[in-house]
């Protein structure tokens, strides 16, 4: 049986443990606290993408890809003209137009699904490079603002002009931008360029990149192709 001089002792210990607790988390939030100013900088992300080799090699590829694609696509157009032709030789209802139409149509239906293959595919290495491109740019920067003791790195969207449009336009592109003004003394895009080409130098027979290759311009490398309808 518990005695009454024992329950002081018992409250004693409960208001012990709960300031011993209030002195951890304290502490710990202490912890939490920055105990200097962050150091932030920003960056032109349109134009380390755009002078960066590394999206210079990406464009390269795809411009390989398209040509590829554009090689197969009028070989297969060529092959529809042809069989068109030689359907036009033969007189209408004839046993050899009917014999020959069916592979005019399968020509056709053929070089419909390619070009379309090809759009698609050409969408999907255009996007591929711009993510992998991205993911590398991140990786540098994370490393170039460790070793500078950056604590924060800014894409500066004031930079880009706007676009002219109507007024649901121009309001969207107002809201999607978070920098109003950042002083030139803040900017790293140069050194940060310079680390990530160095880390990604040109492929061989790649030309130095120029700045109208917009990464992020939807135009760039876009996903058509050369041949038009049969």
């Amino acid at each position: 049986m518990h005695t009454t001089s024992q329950r002081p002792r018992r409250t004693f210990r409960i208001l012990a443990l709960i300031a011993a607790a209030l002195v951890v988390g304290m502490v710990a939030a202490r912890t939490l606290v920055p105990t200097r100013p962050a150091v932030v900088a920003v960056v032109n992300l349109e134009r380390v993408f755009n002078m960066s080799y590394i999206w210079a090699n990406k464009l390269a590829e795809i411009e390989a890809v398209k040509q590829a694609l554009d090689a197969e696509l009028s070989a297969r157009q060529d092959e529809v003209k042809r069989l068109d032709e030689e359907l036009k030789s033969f007189k209408e209802g004839s046993a050899a137009a009917v014999k020959l139409q069916p592979k005019v149509n399968e020509a056709i239906s053929d070089f419909t699904a390619f070009r379309q293959f090809a759009s698609l595919k050409m969408e999907a290495a255009r996007s591929k490079a711009l993510r992998e491109t991205y993911e590398e740019i991140q990786a540098v920067t994370s490393k170039f603002a460790s070793s500078n003791g950056i604590d924060m790195v800014i894409v500066d969207d004031s930079i880009p002009k706007m676009s002219r449009g109507n007024a649901a336009s121009t309001v969207q592109q107002i809201s999607a931008r978070r920098v109003l003004y950042a002083t030139k003394q803040f900017d790293i895009s140069a050194d940060l360029l310079a680390a990530l080409n160095a880390a990604f130098p040109l492929n061989p027979g790649v030309k130095e990149p120029a700045d109208e290759n917009n990464a992020l311009d939807p135009s760039v490398g876009d996903n058509s192709t050369a041949a038009a309808n049969p």
